[in-house]
């Protein structure tokens, strides 16, 4: 089975970083993903982590224009 975490970040770099190190801490096995689902944020919190050396981590943008629609990101 596969489970995934899925968090709603906006303009949040230093809380994405702080959950990647925690993450990693926790050695989670492979078939867990974790999920950041970006809204909005400027610049792209996809480019601030381009190698998180965290298997099974995605930053996906919600694509919505509206500012911090935390239900879209969920």
């Amino acid at each position: 089975m596969k489970i995934s975490i899925v968090i709603a970040v906006l303009e949040s770099y230093i809380v994405v970083k702080r959950q990647i190190k925690y993450f990693k801490n926790l050695n989670l096995p492979d078939d867990i993903e974790i999920i950041f689902m970006d809204d909005g944020s400027d610049p792209p919190l996809r480019d601030s982590f381009p190698n998180p050396r965290l298997k099974n981590f995605h930053i996906y943008p919600t694509g919505d224009k509206r500012p911090w629609s935390q239900s879209c990101a969920r």
